[in-house]
């Protein structure tokens, strides 16, 4: 069974309106900021930034939902 990766760019999945996670990697990208920058947010506070909760799916897997970045963002 092979995995259909997504090759959308992240702002691509941010614009759509049928994607409903972006991952940490992602949401870094659009904000301009480095992955790390991100990642200590969240290790220290569980959020992105205030509003913008992350949410472990799985083990590994950390997402963020689209709707809530673009709360704070803008769509």
């Amino acid at each position: 069974m092979t995995k259909k990766l997504d090759q959308r760019s992240a702002i691509e999945k941010y614009n759509d309106p049928d994607n409903l996670f972006l991952t940490t990697k992602e949401v870094a990208k659009l904000l301009g900021v480095a992955y790390s920058t991100v990642m200590n947010a969240y290790r220290e506070t569980g959020e992105i930034m205030i509003g913008v909760p992350v949410h472990k799916i799985g083990t590994k897997t950390l997402k963020v939902k689209a709707s809530d970045l673009k709360k704070i963002v803008g769509a």
